[in-house]
């Protein structure tokens, strides 16, 4: 397309509108497209490549449906935020050449169909059941969308994953409208449909009252815009379809009750008073969050004019995720950073705590600050934050002063995610209530709110999220030395400094350096190994050879008939001849060069009886297993199964996704997950 502007011609066009492309391969045609747009138009034959990528997509939407929502919104994207009329002007054509041609694809609304149980013909009047007190005006204008157009079918089809309706699917009776609200210029109904099948869809239908065309185009743009996800948490409705003569448009029906609703709840029993005090900050973090990934969305263009608690569904379990903008007007131009962090304080934390003066002094400026973290990240938010300090000077000096030192706290220790900040305080709640848990409870309670708050989701923004997680909560307390050499080595894993695979050993390191208890050391070395059980026994091991310290940490496994052995890398020389010497006992001739680790298994009596030897390789992604060996007197009894296990869990933990070994003796191999692929010699196994 680059070297031919010309190629995407009609007939190329339609031979490739036959095909189905991989869903790559249509993103490598958005993202030529949005390259040529961000840039301008350098020349004539951009324009020309331009014009005929836009209308490549929009007949490949109209021809292939489940690709018709992210073509829909790109082409909404470059309509508005394309840098020249003329290029905003060819999307907005291939907008309406996608939308014609996917109504087309839907087809004709049936007028009428025959009950398949009585033989008797019925119309959509027959289907649709009105609520009593909606306005005749109104019904006319949602029956006239329902009948004559693919407005229903488009919804159910774009809302429900790619599930297309008719009438002769809805028995009479089966679809139910109600009003539900009138805010904005709108009416808002609900509209349930029951099939013949039992399936259940529910939409949102807006009724416009008093918007003008070009206010109903800009949200229903908007809606289109911050709907497409691309992999982030949706922040508004899912946008279905508009028609334009009846002025009715759908959108997805947000289950759960508003903040306003949640809180006329809470309040209404004083039992409930100490669980919303809890619950409040997170109520805050979280439609701050929204309110800023709003602004985000629309290029940090626009941001929301009324922050009304009436107007945003949030989760009501801090573990919980899923909250949802219910409108999107009004709007306002943004005017800075400050201007709308004070925006939030006022409009929202202090409207809602002068409504409920028992949560006054629970919200601050660190959750305001924080939820613009939060949607952009710590790096970019931090940026916004100084260039805001220091070009808005107008602000309120206490605003000012607040985020001068929040940025300097962030600096200086790092930044807190909303889902990292309630996990730690769940369990500090449950800390205080249990001060006598066992190591083995407090270790349970920890991995279980590690996976329910979906922490390792953070990982790759926050590589250091499991090291912060332990430092925030069984380390709170813990000596200085130990809370300082902590701190240090989140540091060095947020600067990318010290990787997964090193992270043991600094540990490690950092442990025989100190005094440590010994509930010290059973947490140490469950930070880096994630998959130690609470019953597993560890510990930590070193050595100085002339100067050159290394340092372990050691799992206690039990055999098949109840004796105990550990598990470590091989720290001594003398510790690898004896593997070596194991080799050759079982007849193995191998070949330990300087590139390879060793993992061995140890007697109670500190003999050597089992080892794996290895490589890592690719950047520390795959390993190489040579050999592995068990002392003749120990095999049967599930040593090797022991070490294994180890191996892989040590691996996975250190970040390697592939382990391969050669083809010998692939029977024993397949029984740990090792197959035969044809991109890798020998056996491979993805951890």
């Amino acid at each position: 397309v680059k070297r031919d502007p010309t190629l995407l011609d009609a007939e190329t066009r339609a031979v490739l509108c036959e095909r189905s492309l991989a869903k790559s391969k249509v993103e490598a045609f958005i993202d030529l497209t949005w390259d040529i747009c961000c840039r301008g138009s350098e020349s004539w034959e951009d324009d020309r490549a331009l014009a005929s990528l836009l209308q490549f997509l929009a007949e490949y939407g109209a021809a292939h449906p489940t690709r018709y929502r992210r073509i829909r919104a790109f082409l909404v994207r470059t309509s508005s935020f394309a840098t020249s009329a003329e290029v905003r002007g060819h999307a907005d054509d291939a907008r309406s050449t996608l939308q014609f041609g996917f109504w087309q694809w839907l087809g004709p609304t049936l007028r009428i169909a025959v009950d398949t149980e009585t033989g008797q013909e019925y119309r959509w009047d027959d289907v649709v059941v009105l609520e009593e007190g909606i306005p005749d005006q109104d019904r006319r204008r949602l029956l006239a969308a329902i009948k004559n157009t693919p407005f229903l079918r488009e919804a159910v089809f774009l809302l429900y994953r790619s599930t297309v309706i008719r009438l002769s699917d809805i028995p009479p009776g089966g679809v139910w409208i109600r009003q539900i609200g009138a805010r904005h210029g709108k009416k808002v109904y609900r509209v349930t449909i029951q099939t013949r099948a039992r399936d259940t869809y529910d939409l949102a239908v807006n009724l416009n009252e008093s918007l003008n065309n070009e206010e109903i185009q800009e949200e229903i743009d908007w809606l289109i815009i911050c709907g497409d996800s691309q992999g982030r948490e949706p922040v508004v409705e899912d946008f279905g379809g508009y028609a334009p003569e009846q002025d009715v448009w759908s959108e997805e029906l947000i289950a759960g009750d508003t903040l306003h609703r949640e809180l006329k709840r809470l309040t209404r029993r004083s039992s409930e008073e100490e669980a919303l005090k809890q619950l409040w900050p997170f109520l805050a973090w979280s439609a701050i969050s929204s309110y800023v990934d709003f602004w985000t969305r629309t290029g940090k263009r626009l941001e929301l004019a009324e922050l009304s608690p009436r107007d945003i569904v949030l989760p009501t379990r801090d573990y919980h995720r899923g909250s949802r903008i219910v409108t999107l007007a009004p709007r306002r131009q943004h005017e800075g950073l400050l201007t709308m962090f004070a925006s939030f304080r006022e409009q929202f934390v202090e409207a809602i705590e002068l409504e409920y003066p028992q949560l006054g002094g629970l919200v601050g400026w660190d959750v305001v600050f924080s939820s613009l973290l939060e949607v952009v990240g710590e790096r970019e938010g931090l940026t916004s934050c100084r260039e805001a300090l220091a070009g808005e000077p107008g602000a309120p000096e206490a605003l000012r002063t607040a985020l001068e030192e929040y940025v300097a706290t962030v600096e200086q220790r790092g930044f807190l995610p909303k889902r990292l900040y309630f996990a730690a305080k769940r369990y500090r709640r449950w800390a205080e209530l249990n001060k006598g848990a066992t190591s083995q409870a407090r270790a349970s309670t920890l991995q279980e709110l590690y996976e329910t708050y979906g922490l390792h989701g953070l990982s790759a923004s926050y590589p250091e999220v499991r090291l912060r997680f332990f430092r925030e909560t069984v380390f709170r307390d813990s000596s200085l030395e130990l809370a300082q050499g902590l701190d240090n080595l989140i540091a060095l894993v947020r600067e990318g400094e010290l990787s997964d695979s090193d992270l043991p050993g600094a540990i490690a390191d950092l442990r025989q350096r100190m005094a440590a208890e010994p509930d010290d050391d059973y947490f140490l070395a469950r930070i880096p190994f994630a998959y130690l059980r609470p019953e597993d026994a560890v510990g930590f091991v070193s050595t100085d050879l002339g100067g050159d310290y290394q340092a372990e940490i050691v799992v206690t496994l039990e055999d098949d008939q109840g004796g105990q052995f550990r598990v470590r890398h091989a720290l001594l020389p003398k510790e690898v001849e004896r593997l070596h010497r194991l080799f050759l006992a079982a007849k193995l001739d191998v070949r330990f060069g300087p590139e390879h680790r060793y993992l061995v298994a140890i007697s109670d009596r500190d003999q050597i009886i089992g080892g794996i030897y290895y490589t890592i390789e690719d950047g520390a992604r795959a390993a190489h297993l040579e050999k592995i060996v068990v002392a003749e007197r120990y095999r049967r009894k599930g040593v090797a199964d022991g070490l294994m296990n180890q191996f892989f869990n040590r691996l996975q933990a250190s970040g390697v996704k592939v382990v391969t070994t050669g083809f010998f003796r692939p029977e024993y191999f397949y029984a740990y997950g090792f197959r035969i692929e044809r991109r890798y010699a020998g056996l491979v196994k993805e951890l």
